[in-house]
């Protein structure tokens, strides 16, 4: 593993509202996402490459989406949440209850609790709570709903409450659950049983189980009084079988699992019993009882995180899937047992967070949605299954490591030159896109850490320089491919870090500057310099603390000496002056937290200094903005998440603040988009995971409204399009806005917009489907924005 792995962040949780809603509308919503990290992104024309250590490219649709339970195929058009979904419910009318820990459903503000209708649009139902959703159950017109909230439907409500299904408002029904939380809920009749982590429920003292009245709230006589949490109840007939946990319950000595009488309260018999673990999940299915968890050993049978228990004996049948990580959610359909947790396989076979098996044989079925983070919830309805989770994507293209997307219409190209391990360099000359890494194979060739692909069909040439050691930065200039990294030996000769290729035949030139440690980056300057960046304190022959210019021809450190205090990661050049980021405090001989700007003359630091408060990885010049990205949350006085732009003549923060939720490490920069990739898994407050494309200007467009016109109907991008285009609206003032598409004949299509909106700039996209949710025909079609003063059109051009 390289170093740089030590010193990147790991988002281990998901942080929803980060980013203003302004934020969220600089974030291109249809832009792909990939299922890890991002560390090069390069633009070359319209071509955006991009490498790193992820295996698939998809669409960005949120932690919530539908999929077909038959083919896997996921059903595009459902609004995006924006934080993790725990729980899932089919509202009975084709469409779905979600509750979480999200602020969003697509466009709309929802605090953890949200109806999505059948045609995939945000209904107007908003309880909203105070803390986490775990737990949904629909019963005609009520919702039940559990968690960790203080209050649900503009009442107080402690852990549980009754939702009114249609005005959203809570009922009069008030269990008042003291305690954690409430992690799970089943209905029989006018019975509610809750389980979770609570200690009083319905006027009693109920240990982290209970029935309640439906009627009243109350806790009636039931009592199996559980040792601790528990987290799953499924109700079937006069038994309640109860998971989580627990090592006692019902009066009864039972490990994590156990069978209840709906009468008494008193443990059955039954009693598969897990000494170590925790069941999360349970169904049953005729005389079988299926649990899902963490676990090795259940029924008395090796049965690893699910297992198929006899209803009679509690015995496991002779189902094995062998799940290689947690089950969280367990749904039946029919023969079919589809799974959703924290595994990446079942039987040996590859799934990713979701899985289906054969009921009968045990065996994986081919259904494989392939989700990028864990799964929490599944919910049936028909023909339809709504996962839930933590993650941002489904599915997708497999592309191992490197990936070329169109950047303006967004759309995968089929460039794939398939590395088997991490890239962490790149650069395109000549129509050769060069790669660095540690990786052993490019396009079924051997290629130790260093490649030539072509640009265009993404086929590894010839070129063959056979790195020992990991290449971390690549350059060209003036017919010669510069490498640094962490190797020894390269284009058939010994070099320390850094050597010079020939493009032609791979072979090292006698340039030999020597780093005594990693070199980062590279930066070719002017007058016969190329400028390093890295961990090294000697180069080129000299004492050099982090950063030098070695001559191009020599390969000796000029006089140059900024001496960085720590590794520097990122170069950039500038008028009279090298940009340098990373890890620094002092450079130049300024204090200078990460990023300073260097005289290229004397060495010294100028006057020039945004502060940031943690490492810079990437930076990118454009115009008058340098576009920084890191593990910093402030730069300056101001709050910044891992992105910001800074003003090139003083230093200050702009107003660019679309927030990300993970590190930044890389950035390319057109005209009107910034294209940054990283490990986050959110980026200006909306799912967008690995990568994302970011208008550049328009929080301070926003913040600017426009004075020349009271509205502006922005032309849509992409159009003609495929599957999605984006809208762009601005406004003078706040006003009510209405932006609607029609067919040719004048028929309402979608509302893509109704609502008052503030003074600046909007975006809104239209996935070409129809208010049915059905997708709409090839042809022309017209958007128009109405507000009290204007009328305003433009045509679109969907192509099927």
């Amino acid at each position: 593993m390289i170093r740089r792995a030590f010193l990147l962040p790991i988002a281990i949780c998901v942080l929803a509202g980060l980013a203003s809603p302004a934020a969220a509308q600089m974030v291109r919503p249809d832009f792909p996402v990939t299922d890890g990290t991002v560390y090069v992104t390069v633009l070359s024309g319209n071509t955006l490459y991009m490498a790193g250590a992820f295996t698939r490219v998809s669409t960005a649709l949120g932690s919530a989406a539908p999929v077909d339970s038959g083919a896997g195929s996921v059903l595009v058009g459902f609004p995006k949440f924006d934080g993790p979904v725990h729980a899932i419910a089919p509202d009975g009318a084709g469409g779905w209850y979600v509750g979480g820990e999200f602020t969003k459903a697509g466009t709309a503000s929802r605090a953890n609790l949200a109806r999505v209708l059948s045609n995939f649009t945000v209904s107007s139902w908003n309880p909203g709570t105070s803390g986490p959703v775990r737990a949904l159950l629909v019963s005609g017109a009520t919702v039940y709903v559990g968690g960790d909230f203080s209050t649900a439907g503009g009442q107080t409500r402690s852990r549980i409450a009754a939702i009114d299904a249609s005005t959203g408002l809570a009922t009069s029904w008030n269990p008042n659950a003291t305690g954690t939380s409430v992690l799970t809920l089943a209905l029989s009749g006018t019975t509610l049983y809750a389980g979770g982590d609570f200690s009083t429920i319905g006027g009693q003292s109920r240990s982290c189980i209970a029935a309640l009245s439906t009627t009243t709230g109350l806790a009636t006589a039931w009592n199996p009084n559980a040792s601790t949490i528990v987290d799953a109840i499924v109700v079937n007939g006069a038994t309640v079988y109860a998971g989580g946990l627990f090592t006692t319950i019902g009066g009864q000595t039972r490990r994590r699992i156990a069978a209840l009488n709906a009468s008494d309260g008193l443990a059955t018999a039954w009693n598969p019993n897990v000494p170590i673990g925790e069941v999360f999940a349970m169904a049953v299915s005729g005389s079988v009882v299926y649990a899902g968890g963490s676990f090795s050993t259940i029924g008395g049978q090796s049965r690893q995180n699910l297992a198929a228990l006899n209803a009679s004996d509690g015995l496991a049948t002779a189902l094995s899937a062998n799940v290689n990580g947690i089950v969280r959610s367990i749904q039946v359909q029919g023969t079919k047992l589809y799974l959703g947790g924290e595994f990446t396989a079942v039987r040996a076979e590859e799934r990713r967070y979701l899985a289906a098996i054969d009921t009968g044989t045990g065996t994986t079925l081919a259904w494989d949605p392939r989700a990028n983070k864990p799964v929490h919830a599944i919910a049936v309805n028909g023909a339809t299954l709504c996962v839930g989770g933590l993650f941002s994507t489904l599915g997708g293209q497999i592309r191992n490591r490197l990936a070329a997307v169109d950047a303006g219409t967004g759309a995968l190209l089929p460039w794939n030159p398939d590395s088997d391990s991490e890239i962490y360099a790149m650069v395109v000359s000549n129509g050769v896109v060069y790669v660095g890494g540690y990786f052993a194979t490019i396009g079924g060739q051997i290629r130790s850490n260093i490649a030539a692909v072509d640009a265009v069909t993404g086929v590894p040439t010839a070129w063959d320089p056979n790195s020992n050691g990991q290449i971390l930065s690549l350059a060209v200039a003036n017919g010669v491919v510069y490498a640094g990294g962490a190797f020894t030996s390269i284009g058939g000769a010994a070099h320390s870090s850094l050597a010079a290729l020939d493009p032609a035949t791979g072979l090292a030139t006698a340039w030999d500057p020597g780093p005594n440690d990693w070199v980062m980056s590279l930066l070719p300057g002017s007058g016969g310099v190329i400028y390093a960046g890295g961990y090294f304190t000697t180069i080129g022959g000299q004492s050099r603390s982090c950063i030098a210019a070695l001559s191009t021809s020599t390969g000796l450190a000029t006089s140059w000496n900024p001496g960085a205090s720590a590794h520097v990661e990122a170069l950039a050049m500038g008028n009279s002056v090298v940009y340098a980021a990373g890890g620094f405090t002092t450079i130049g001989g300024q204090a200078r937290n990460r990023i300073a700007a260097v005289s290229t003359s004397t060495g010294l630091a100028t006057s020039w200094d945004p502060n940031a408060d943690d490492v810079v990885y990437a930076m990118f010049l454009s115009g008058s903005t340098m576009y920084l990205g890191g593990s910093f949350t402030t730069i300056g006085v101001a709050s910044r998440s891992s992105l910001a732009g800074v003003d090139l003549a003083s230093g200050a923060p702009t107003t660019w603040n679309p927030s990300a939720v993970g590190s930044v490490y890389s950035f390319a920069v057109s005209g009107n988009r910034v294209y940054a990739g990283g490990d986050f898994i959110e980026a200006g407050g909306l799912p967008q995971s690995g990568i994302a494309s970011i208008f550049p200007n328009l929080t301070a467009v926003e913040e600017t409204p426009p004075s020349a016109a009271a509205c502006v109907l922005g032309p849509p991008s992409p159009n003609p399009f495929v599957s999605s285009t984006m809208i762009q609206l601005s406004l003078a003032k706040e006003e009510a806005v209405t932006l609607r598409v029609f067919d040719v004949r004048g028929r309402e299509v979608a509302v893509l917009a109704d609502g008052r909106y503030a003074a600046g700039t909007h975006v809104f996209g239209w996935n070409g489907r129809g208010r049915d949710g059905q997708a709409s025909v090839s042809g022309v079609y017209f958007c128009e924005m109405k507000t009290a003063t204007a009328s305003l059109k433009r045509k679109l051009i969907l192509v099927r």
